[in-house]
């Protein structure tokens, strides 16, 4: 088993705590766990064009760094999500697709979206999106910008956002596990390499009689 980072533990931590009694919407989940209001991050899915947008604030996308960390993070809660189910730690029910799935939306961001005449609403305070790339608000200054996701990413996204989510026994041992492997590794990573090397030439050194 590979080393998990700070991030995917605390991660798998939430999510255990989250739905191991019973399942959860996988949406809500990660609404309250990733795509908050605090984070600025949103997402919008249109599965009929096999494409969306991963949205930020306009401060942080145009922060090369926290714009590459926040895409980095992005592909790493997915890809977990993905792990755990293929490992049967991670039960999905998945939700069939409807013609009211023909864009969905994720984060704190929205609330209730409904289509307009030449834009999409996308909460009560009158932020709006008509370009696919940016998000508006009422006083029609770009406040969000998006980063395409299509192919690969758009599949990984689509397929483990959407339904009802159940944690298994078995993950809780699966985080224990993994919090002692990487507290192992901490320690060996902490030996001085002189102190180390000195060991390994007390162990090979020749015995004489």
């Amino acid at each position: 088993m590979r080393n998990l980072n700070v991030n995917e533990r605390v991660f798998i931590a939430n999510l255990y705590s989250a739905c191991f009694i019973k399942p959860v919407s996988v949406e809500t989940l990660l609404e309250k766990l990733f795509f908050t209001d605090k984070a600025g991050r949103s997402m919008i899915l249109q599965p009929a064009g096999r494409f969306g947008y991963f949205y930020l604030p306009v401060s942080h996308f145009d922060n090369e760094t926290t714009r590459n960390e926040n895409f980095r993070k992005l592909i790493e809660i997915l890809a977990m999500l993905k792990f755990l189910r293929d490992e049967g730690l991670l039960v999905l029910f998945e939700k069939e697709q409807s013609r009211e799935d023909s864009m969905r939306f994720i984060g704190q961001l929205f609330d209730k979206p409904k289509a307009g005449k030449n834009h999409i609403e996308l909460n009560p305070r009158g932020d709006y999106t008509f370009e696919p790339d940016c998000i508006r608000s009422a006083n029609d200054d770009v406040i969000y910008r998006g980063i395409l996701v299509t192919r690969d990413l758009f599949s990984l996204a689509d397929s483990n956002t959407r339904g009802m989510i159940y944690a298994v026994p078995e993950m809780k041992d699966f985080l224990i596990q993994a919090v002692q492997q990487t507290m192992a590794a901490t320690l060996l990573d902490s030996v001085k390499p002189r102190r180390l090397n000195e060991y390994h030439r007390k162990q090979m050194a020749p015995i004489t009689p």
